[in-house]
């Protein structure tokens, strides 16, 4: 067919059958190009929140190993369960768990015999003052090679029964051996074995002097004979087989680790340091006790600098 002879056709047609083609061809074409430009909005969209998503995702894995107090600033915690056998310590400003520690002795869950001195045992927290309060003449540090008790027997003159009359008393004590190598304070007994004696010890096993451990012992004369108190004596075994006890025997001595750092209880206000490491007691026997979170851990150096700086005051 020519062109005239379709300009002739659409010459017959009418005219509103001709616009309205004509719209209905201009509203397709204004569809698709909607519906294409939804397409690409929504394409974007995608992409970009995939973007984030991965973003997040790699984040969260780069800071899975720290805790809590890293996300302040601290280094992640270390438990045991981690596969830590000690080298914890290491960690710059981790807190270290007590059974990560390394000692020379075996723990073990095992109680001392009971002292006959019941309830004597002082509630005061240890204080640096003490050490000037109770007259301390040594601070030694070394191995314990040995532990027993004693067991006394004597009487003083009493007129509780009878005019003239003895009273009998039993008395108990902890003794300990120590193979010294170095002192801190006092008269140098580097390389002698001493006995220290006391009337007590500490109550919770964890922190029991034990035989085969390195300690720090700050020591005052005690005397060679037991205290009767405000009674004459009359009779029976009261010498000592030692003249040093020590300074707070309800306190935990400073004990030394296999690799050589210093777990001392916060009280120690000299000896403790900015570097100290938290040690997290996670053992059973200290989950209601006052020390539960009072102990931390230093290494030599700073040990060693800080005690100077306490004796020298002493």
């Amino acid at each position: 067919m020519k062109g005239e002879d379709i300009l002739t056709c659409m010459g017959l047609l009418k005219d509103e059958y001709i616009l309205e083609a004509a719209g209905m061809h201009k509203q397709k074409k204004n569809r698709s190009y909607a519906a294409f430009k939804k397409f690409a909005a929504a394409a974007c969209i995608c992409l970009v929140v995939t973007a984030v998503f991965a973003g997040i995702r790699q984040l969260v894995l780069s800071r899975s190993d720290y805790t809590d107090m890293a996300m302040d600033g601290a280094a992640p915690q270390v438990s045991p369960e981690d596969g830590h056998d000690g080298s914890t310590v290491t960690d710059v400003n981790a807190p270290v768990y007590y059974s990560s520690l390394k000692f020379s002795y075996e723990q073990t869950d095992e109680k001392m015999p009971v002292l006959s001195e019941n309830g004597i045992m002082s509630i005061a927290p240890f204080d640096e003052s003490m050490l000037k309060e109770e007259g301390c003449c040594l601070i030694i540090e070394g191995i314990v090679t040995n532990i027993y008790t004693r067991h006394y027997t004597y009487d003083t003159y009493n007129d509780k029964f009878k005019k003239n009359g003895t009273l009998q008393h039993i008395t108990d004590t902890v003794v300990y051996e120590i193979a010294v190598d170095k002192t801190w304070y006092g008269a140098d007994m580097a390389g002698q074995t001493i006995l220290i004696e006391d009337t007590d010890y500490f109550t919770e096993p964890v922190f029991y002097v034990k035989s085969g451990g390195r300690y720090v012992l700050p020591l005052y004369e005690y005397g060679d004979k037991l205290d009767v108190a405000d009674d004459e004596y009359a009779s029976g075994d009261i010498k000592r087989d030692s003249i040093y006890s020590t300074v707070c025997q309800y306190h935990p001595q400073i004990e030394v680790t296999d690799d050589g750092y210093y777990l001392i209880s916060k009280d120690w206000t000299t000896l403790k340091s900015v570097n100290a490491k938290d040690v997290i007691m996670d053992t059973e026997d200290l989950k209601d006790s006052y020390f539960k979170d009072k102990m931390c851990l230093i290494d030599a150096d700073t040990f060693a600098e800080h005690m100077e700086i306490l004796v020298s005051g002493m």
